[in-house]
């Protein structure tokens, strides 16, 4: 069972090499995978970057609190070429 979860807000608390340059930050849990060795691991959104970075269980502690409004709500409706695969705004005035 994943030990955080979606919308947590967690800090960084490990020094180790892959998370040092995080440490003490706080950043948004926006996903999450288990592992072949049943251990988790998690996606952290930071502002400060504008995108997610992987962590481990051990490099992260929750703050108790969620974020919740991360994403607005609102929705676009997206047409894909089938032969391309390419997608685009099905009504090109349409903007989040």
């Amino acid at each position: 069972m994943p030990k955080f979860q979606y919308f947590e807000v967690v800090v960084v608390n490990s020094t180790a090499s892959n998370a040092a340059r995080f440490y003490q930050m706080q950043g948004v849990m926006l996903g999450l995978t288990e592992e072949d060795d049943s251990t988790w691991g998690y996606s952290v959104y930071f502002d400060d970057f504008g995108e997610t970075f992987y962590f481990h269980s051990d490099d992260l502690t929750s703050t108790g609190k969620f974020h919740h409004d991360f994403y607005s709500g609102k929705k676009i409706k997206v047409e894909v070429d089938p032969n391309t695969g390419a997608g685009r705004l099905a009504d090109e005035n349409q903007r989040l």
